[in-house]
C-alpha cells in the first residue's frame, strides 16, 4: 500500500517536469506507461501478500481437512 501511494503521490511533480520539456502527447505515452507500472506494482503486492498468507496458513490445513496437495 505504501509503494502505491507513494506512486501516486510522485506521479504529479514528474509529469509536470516533464511537462516543462515534452509534447502533449509524450504526456499520454508517460501517463500510460505509469499507469502500467502502477497496476504491476499493484499486482505484485498482492499476489506477495496471498502467498505469505498460504505458507503462514499451511500449518493449518490437516487440522481444518483442507488438501493441500495442488499448492504450490
Amino acid at each position: 500500500m505504501g509503494a502505491q501511494a507513494a506512486m501516486f503521490i510522485a506521479y504529479w511533480p514528474l509529469t509536470y517536469r516533464l511537462a516543462l520539456h515534452v509534447k502533449p502527447v509524450t504526456l499520454l505515452f508517460w501517463t500510460g506507461a505509469y499507469c502500467y507500472g502502477y497496476n504491476l506494482c499493484k499486482n505484485a503486492a498482492g499476489s506477495n501478500l496471498q502467498r505469505v498468507i498460504n505458507s503462514a496458513a499451511h500449518e493449518f490445513a490437516p487440522k481444518y481437512g483442507i488438501d493441500t496437495s495442488d499448492a504450490i
